[in-house]
């Protein structure tokens, strides 16, 4: 049985959240600080605040860097990269290009749809 309360939060409660790993479903805003393609992506590597780590990620954003400087070859490897963090379901895209579905690897069952009005906890699970 999973029973979750939805609360909205300050940016400055959601964070203290996150750090904390106190959610089991975080609705976070991910902001770039640059036009670099990968930095998004960047903010999953290792040491970052949701605990995640993985020597493939790691492995895909030097990728991402090594091909700065060849739009083609960037494109690809963030493609690649975003498309490996969805499949680790790690991030899902809630808004497109600028927000993210966060959850606890122990989370399962959540669907969304194309707003943060619609979430749908029915068959959600948590281990």
């Amino acid at each position: 049985k999973f029973v979750s309360t939805v609360k909205v939060v300050s940016e400055s409660d959601l964070e203290a959240a996150v750090n904390d790993g106190n959610y089991s479903v975080a609705f976070y805003p991910f902001k770039a600080k640059s036009s670099f393609a990968g930095e998004i992506i960047e903010g999953f590597d290792q040491n970052n605040i949701f605990g995640y780590e993985s020597d493939v990620l790691s492995q895909k954003i030097r990728n991402i860097k090594n091909n700065s400087g060849s739009l083609e070859g960037e494109r690809s490897a963030v493609a690649d990269a975003e498309n490996y963090l969805v499949s680790e379901a790690v991030i899902m895209p809630v808004f497109y290009e600028n927000s993210y579905f966060v959850t606890s690897k122990k989370t399962s069952g959540i669907y969304f749809y194309s707003s943060a009005d619609n979430v749908c906890f029915i068959n959600a699970k948590k281990s």
